[in-house]
């Protein structure tokens, strides 16, 4: 028995000084790797500098070289204007970075897909919009959620139908999705009102979601008549956007909100007319604030608070929810 525990202690021994021996091999090709990126950042960061001020930029480059510089380029994309980006994306075209980097969305290796994703879009080349549109099917979440950043930042409105199914199907991150459709901005408000009468109320309910951040005041009719619709999330999401909006055009159509049969429907229409200051709201309101459910009375309560501070002062000690906005209002 000693001879086994013997043997047993010396395997791990053993076993010990390999692991700190791969542990130490491992530091040392990190920091070299970390030091060969530093050095070829500093040796290309004149060439970035120069696609930022607009210059023509001439000369032949390793396509890991031009990784790395569209990789500098996303650093410094605050100071990239319209021009830059053009001039930007005409450097990568002329390398064939950007042909090379399509290529790579179809590697063997996921991550590879995912770091020729990620860098087309700080290349800034509209040519790659179909590829990273085609790679929101990839078998790999890394892939899809590079290609969708690279899609907002190319501003792709063409993209914009697709990333909202995507988004609906959850095969993409919420926020990735989200913050791809900003970036694409008000070219994504034609799409994104055709959608909102899309079969599946999931999509509605992310386009209805991304009008009121992204819409205007001619977008409210199209939001009321999703008041209606037959899916309460969507029915939610177009009273928040009409909040958003500031639609007091709607307030009627948002009155009657505040009677659905879903409770956090009746505090999304409460919520918006309480931010549009619809004071034809205020009986109503009072009203559920003495009697609805929680979440309901509450909303009411605070939308109330917002009309009529006065009104909702003096019915204070009629519910809790009056009074802690009446304590909110001091």
């Amino acid at each position: 028995m000693a001879h086994v525990l013997a043997a047993v202690a010396a395997a791990l021994g053993v076993l010990g000084v390999v692991s700190v021996c791969v542990l130490a091999l491992r530091r040392i090709q990190v920091a070299r790797a970390d030091r060969t990126t530093r050095e070829a950042e500093a040796r290309l960061r004149p060439i970035a500098l120069a696609l930022v001020d607009g210059e023509p930029v001439a000369g032949e480059l390793e396509s890991r070289d031009a990784l790395r510089v569209a990789a500098l380029l996303s650093r410094y994309a605050r100071w990239l204007n319209r021009d830059a980006r053009r001039n930007a994306a005409s450097f990568f075209e002329q390398l064939n970075a950007v042909d090379d980097a399509m290529l790579e969305l179809r590697a063997r290796r996921p991550w590879r897909r995912a770091t020729a994703a990620f860098a087309l879009g700080d290349m800034g080349s509209p040519r790659a919009v179909p590829a990273l549109v085609a790679s929101l099917d990839d078998p790999s979440r890394d892939v899809r959620a590079a290609a969708t950043r690279s899609l907002g930042r190319l501003g792709a409105a063409e993209a914009v139908e697709p990333l909202v199914h995507a988004l609906a199907s959850g095969h993409l991150p919420h926020g990735v999705a989200g913050e791809a459709l900003l970036a694409v901005g008000a070219d994504a408000l034609p799409s994104l009102r055709r959608l909102e009468r899309e079969s599946d109320a999931t999509v509605r309910a992310a386009a209805v979601e991304l009008v009121g951040l992204l819409g205007n005041a001619s977008d409210a009719p199209l939001l009321v008549e999703r008041l209606r619709d037959t899916s309460a999330e969507v029915r939610a999401k177009a009273a928040r956007a009409l909040g958003r909006l500031g639609a007091g055009d709607a307030a009627s159509a948002l009155r009657a909100g505040l009677d659905d049969r879903i409770p956090f429907v009746r505090a999304a229409a409460a919520n918006a007319l309480g931010i549009v200051g619809d004071e034809e709201a205020v009986p109503a309101l009072l009203h559920i604030a003495r009697t609805d459910r929680f979440e309901v009375a509450r909303a009411a309560a605070r939308a109330l608070a917002r009309i009529d501070p006065s009104r909702t002062r003096a019915a204070a000690d009629e519910s809790p929810h009056l009074r802690e906005a009446t304590d909110l209002l001091a």
